[in-house]
């Protein structure tokens, strides 16, 4: 499967876009974007980029906070209507296979099935977004810093490995944030309030 068709409606650089006309039909060719500053070559980029990460969210509003107009986190056209959605939809070909469409657009239903779709998580541990903000981040230290890149990896890297004997559905970024947030507290007996670990040694370390 191919990338033939991308649309990009009302999201960052493109304002309302006709529904039913793709902002770029690839038709499966390598494309090479170039143009001025502000053009929009960015857009085309985080697009692609927004519509892969949500399969990793887990929780909606990871997802619909970059859908909403003017939000903090908001990615929609400043210019939008609204009444016009912002979406990303990618419509994807091969040969003698109908075309399959991945599309995102905030509301709950479209981010529930992107986060179920296997093909898209594929696609997004695939592919190789790396911007100049991602390696940037490898260079920016102070030489009084201590040179650590685990954070590095745990934003870039983690999130799209899996391994079948930690783990057969969730990321190593997955399994890390869990075990970071350490064994699973209980109310205390004495202190309705009050939630404590269950084991007497964990309690006082």
């Amino acid at each position: 499967m191919k990338l033939h068709e991308l649309h990009i409606n009302n999201f960052k650089f493109f304002s309302k876009q006709d529904p039913s006309s793709p902002l770029h039909k690839i038709d499966g060719k390598n494309l090479l974007v170039y143009g001025e500053n502000g053009s929009g070559k960015s857009t085309i980029y985080w697009s692609i980029y927004t519509l892969l990460e949500s399969a990793f969210k887990t929780e909606n509003v990871e997802v619909s906070k970059y859908f909403e107009k003017g939000g903090k986190h908001g990615l929609v056209n400043i210019q939008s209507p609204k009444n016009h959605k912002a979406h990303i939809k990618a419509v994807l070909r091969g040969n003698g296979v109908p075309d399959t469409e991945y599309y995102v657009d905030g509301e709950t239903s479209t981010i529930e099935d992107v986060c179920s779709n296997s093909a898209v998580r594929e696609s997004g541990k695939a592919s190789d977004f790396i911007n100049y903000r991602v390696i940037f981040r490898l260079h920016n230290l102070k030489h009084s810093k201590e040179n650590n890149l685990f954070g590095w990896f745990e934003d870039e890297i983690f999130p799209y490995i899996l391994i079948a004997s930690i783990n057969s559905t969730k990321s190593v970024g997955d399994v890390l944030k869990v075990l970071k947030r350490g064994p699973a507290k209980v109310k205390a007996f004495d202190e309705i309030d009050k939630m404590i670990f269950p084991n007497a040694a964990m309690q006082h370390h």
